[in-house]
């Protein structure tokens, strides 16, 4: 981040669900919006910490992924300047479970460079969840905060 840019703190934050993905095969994307609701600028560089939890509050043993795939940018980071009210988006993606050992209900999200989640209910669809380990669902892509929707869901 630029000397002059001041990272966003989690109180300065609203996280909420994006409108649902026109999916590719057999892919589960689930589009992340940073709102500024405070009355500070800020601004937003890296990847956002990742978390999905089942019914009990129980962690999902997935892996988490920073990388892009055949739905999100693969691009690098950059800095995304939040004056307040803007938004910033991310989004993980995750190929579809065949069945699911169990089904993330919740997503935790640390803002890059945080240390505090933002916390919200999962939509009922994208379906996400834990499918079991050395399948192709078993991956939580993640992609870096981007200034707009579409940045995010570039196609490398």
């Amino acid at each position: 981040m630029s000397r002059h840019a001041v990272r966003c703190l989690p109180s300065q934050l609203r996280l909420a669900v994006g409108p649902r993905i026109s999916e590719a095969t057999q892919q589960n994307t689930l589009l992340l919006v940073f709102r500024n609701v405070s009355a500070t600028g800020c601004a937003m560089r890296g990847y956002p910490g990742i978390a999905l939890t089942d019914r009990t509050g129980a962690g999902l043993a997935l892996r988490y992924r920073r990388h892009g795939d055949q739905m999100i940018t693969r691009m690098s980071p950059v800095l995304v300047p939040l004056p307040p009210d803007a938004v910033a988006y991310s989004a993980i993606n995750q190929n579809t479970c065949t069945t699911f050992e169990r089904r993330a209900v919740r997503v935790e999200v640390i803002p890059p460079g945080g240390h505090e989640a933002l916390a919200l209910r999962l939509p009922a669809y994208p379906i996400l969840g834990y499918c079991g380990p050395g399948v192709p669902g078993h991956v939580i892509d993640i992609a870096p905060v981007e200034p707009t929707a579409p940045a995010v869901l570039a196609r490398p």
